[in-house]
């Protein structure tokens, strides 16, 4: 349904609900989450939805870049964790930004391997957000490696 293929730990689970924009108040979209959580502690997610073509059309590369890490670094910081980096990638010729977090001092103490990880891309008019939360392992970076798109 999403046209990629990323490798999950266990089966994901698919789910759809409607969510507004930050920014953008106008802007409501049916966002798409193929998910597998393992514990408390580790979060295997692919989130999607379809731009508004009007919308993109006004913007540019890096506005919807710094829209892109703008709700990236909104998730992260609610879990408690502060940017490590963020790099302008491409991922199969479509523009994205990869990032990296780390947990702040009090996640920290709690969690000490913790880490938050992805990448957002936009391919066409759909704005995906792959990442990994939680205690980082091997099979939390393979999950991020394989995410590619299909057909």
């Amino acid at each position: 349904m999403g046209k990629f293929v990323a490798k999950y730990p266990s089966k994901p689970f698919h789910y759809i609900y409607r969510k507004k924009n930050d920014k953008e108040k106008d802007l409501v979209a049916d966002y798409h989450s193929v998910i597998t959580t393992i514990g408390e502690t580790r979060i295997f997610n692919v989130e999607y939805f379809v731009m508004d073509e009007e919308f993109l059309a006004n913007k540019d590369m890096r506005e919807i870049k710094d829209l892109m890490m703008y709700d990236v670094n909104n998730f992260f910081q609610k879990k408690g964790f502060t940017v490590d980096f963020f790099n302008d990638k491409k991922l199969q010729s479509f523009d994205g930004v990869f990032f990296s977090y780390k947990p702040t001092p009090a996640l920290k103490r709690a969690l000490p391997k913790a880490k938050g990880k992805g990448k957002a891309i936009l391919r066409n008019n759909i704005l995906y957000y792959v990442y990994f939360l939680g205690v980082f392992d091997r099979e939390a970076q393979d999950f991020i490696d394989s995410f590619r798109f299909t057909s």
